[in-house]
């Protein structure tokens, strides 16, 4: 059960040290009586299922701190010490931050929270632990080690320029125009060597509908991946399909940017029709989320006065497919009442924005009243670019502004919709105090989003009162995050809301 962290203080070294400085105390351990190990900490956010290790931070995850827990799993007591740190040796704990329990913490409360600097935590493997000292005395008991992997350079390095794409991802492809006789082959993209290669890092490509993951074949080395016959038709005919890749490293590191797009052409299928015209002021090929003004995106369905007639149904498919993964579907239907007449239909802007950074497909299948009935079109393809629009902050139910006062019995926290949920995301609300000294106030809550919240509905949490009187007379974030089950990519401006400040009672 989520709880407070308090009286929690980090171990300075020294009381005068600058923001930002190194404040670690190493505890010599000696022999302890209990030898039985503690439950390890959790680190919430942390990306986890990595090889060889427990739990892995990426740079967004530790850029403002790291934030750990520790579940009471021990008879706690008035006194009892907990240091939270890493093994640097054998009977060495490098302790980083450290909390004394009064007697209200040991009785009432069943996790504490701790805030550790990120200057304590350069990049590199820590086995991450706590030590309960048993009422501040040298009698202790240890948690079983979290071997935690912090890293923070990007796959690929920075990049600033105003170019589009990241110029130190380099690829090549065998064919950019594949027709009924040559699609037997396939296509092999080959990948360059690029900064900051890790051995277990993966290379994204998105190939019109689909995302192939491969692994790199070495650091230093060139990958070559193959996009395959069945690949190609799987992502369907388009006449100027954008093909790029990211770059996702074990921890969830992403680069930023991905590649530049390279177009290829597919037309395997005489029988198709022209796909869907977007039409932007844009270069073709290119959604500028900034231009379109919030606008929704208008899509030009046409066939010939021949093909379409009267009463015969465009039925079309839309599909956003997000930087870090996942598909955001949208469908519709548009009546042709004057042959040879284009028909317009609206895309929302929030499916269009779903994709920023990533791509956008839209296909129709003209539904005839007369044979043949089913008329296929090629996909039209673009890329969404802009400035990345954060998840719109959450709230509390029946608050408006900015204060709660006084604290009622319980709170309904409402995290808003965003087009790209799904009922399989992990949802984490945040309430937090970050004091000056690095000491946290902290509530959090993990579940999966479930199949209770239909589309277009926000999620709710309940928050008691035990939960919110810490923060009385305090002015605390709130927030929420969420992590897709389809991809361990994160950054902060995809998987974060924005933050909202509120001040609990006067």
């Amino acid at each position: 059960m989520p709880a407070k962290k308090t009286q929690t203080e980090s171990v300075p070294a020294n009381k005068n040290a600058k923001a930002g400085v190194s404040s670690k105390k190493t505890l010599v351990l000696g022999e302890s009586k209990n030898p039985k190990s503690l439950d390890r900490l959790f680190i919430p956010g942390a990306t986890r299922d990595i090889q060889g290790y427990d739990a892995g931070i990426p740079a967004w995850l530790i850029e403002y701190d790291l934030r750990v827990s520790v579940h009471k799993n021990w008879e706690a007591a008035e006194g009892d010490v907990i240091h939270v740190g890493y093994l640097k040796g054998p009977g060495e704990l490098a302790s980083l931050a450290r909390a004394t329990l009064s007697k209200e913490d040991a009785e009432n409360e069943s996790t504490y929270y701790f805030s550790l600097k990120k200057a304590d935590l350069p990049d590199g493997t820590y086995p991450l632990v706590y030590a309960v000292y048993f009422k501040g005395g040298h009698d202790y008991q240890i948690s079983t080690a979290l071997v935690t992997a912090i890293k923070t350079d990007l796959p690929a390095g920075p990049h600033n320029g105003p170019e589009e794409g990241h110029p130190k991802i380099k690829f090549e492809l065998s064919e950019k125009k594949i027709t009924p006789a040559n699609i037997a082959r396939g296509v092999d993209i080959t990948v360059q060597p690029y900064p900051n290669m890790h051995t277990l890092d993966k290379i994204h490509i998105r190939w019109s509908s689909l995302e192939i993951i491969k692994p790199i074949a070495g650091v230093e080395q060139i990958t070559t991946i193959k996009i395959t016959h069945a690949d190609i038709v799987e992502g369907g005919d388009d006449l100027s399909l954008g093909v790029y890749l990211m770059l996702v490293d074990f921890v969830g590191n992403v680069s930023t940017p991905g590649s530049a797009t390279v177009t290829v052409s597919v037309d395997t299928d005489e029988s198709k029709v022209d796909g869907p015209a977007m039409l932007t002021n844009d270069p073709e090929g290119l959604i500028d989320l900034e231009r379109l003004n919030g606008e929704p995106l208008d899509l030009e369905c046409y066939t010939s006065d021949e093909v379409g007639f009267i009463d015969d149904l465009y039925d079309i498919t839309v599909r956003a497919y997000p930087k870090l993964g996942g598909v955001v579907v949208h469908r519709g239907f548009e009546k042709i009442t004057r042959a040879g007449r284009p028909v317009i239909h609206q895309v929302p802007h929030s499916i269009v924005r779903a994709a920023i950074e990533g791509r956008m497909v839209a296909s129709f299948v003209l539904r005839k009243t007369a044979e043949p009935y089913e008329v296929y079109s090629r996909q039209t393809s673009a890329k969404v670019v802009g400035q990345v629009i954060y998840i719109d902050p959450p709230f509390f139910e029946k608050y408006e502004g900015h204060v709660v006062d006084p604290i009622p019995s319980s709170l309904v926290f409402v995290c808003p919709w965003y087009e790209w949920r799904k009922p399989t995301d992990e949802l984490t609300i945040v309430i937090l105090h970050v004091k000056p000294n690095q000491e946290a106030i902290m509530y959090s809550d993990t579940r999966v989003v479930g199949t209770s919240w239909p589309a277009n509905s926000p999620v709710k949490r309940l928050v008691e009162k035990a939960d919110l009187e810490k923060f009385a007379g305090l002015t605390a974030q709130i927030y929420f995050v969420y992590r897709s089950k389809q991809t361990k990519a994160s950054s902060p401006n995809i998987n974060e809301s924005r933050r909202q400040d509120i001040r609990f009672g006067k």
